[in-house]
């Protein structure tokens, strides 16, 4: 029997990745610095500036675009570690989100 997928993705947040990578938090605010300076560079004068928070969501989106190319049980684990990630950045930054109606 297989492990549960939500169970799959924390375990690597918080172990297998942390222990190659370092925090999250960190490897993506470096990410960022790089991709900001990239985008800088790419097309002048920078109107925004990416967050570590926008890595994590960016990373979940190329994981969408892999499935929609191959189906994979590895892209649904990655989601579900890169949103449960962007919610742990976010609620560092931004303190926990209100619970919503779910809509």
């Amino acid at each position: 029997m297989s492990i549960n997928i939500l169970q799959e993705a924390n375990d690597i947040i918080s172990g297998e990745r942390e222990g190659q990578y370092g925090k999250a938090e960190d490897s993506f605010a470096r990410i960022a610095m790089l991709w900001n300076t990239y985008i800088e560079a790419k097309y002048g004068d920078q109107q925004f500036e990416l967050s570590a928070e926008d890595v994590a969501h960016m990373m979940t989106l190329l994981k969408m675009a892999r499935q929609m190319h191959s189906h994979k049980r590895d892209n649904f684990v990655d989601q579900l570690g890169y949103t449960a990630l962007a919610y742990r950045i976010a609620e560092a930054n931004h303190g926990e989100p209100s619970k919503g109606s779910g809509g």
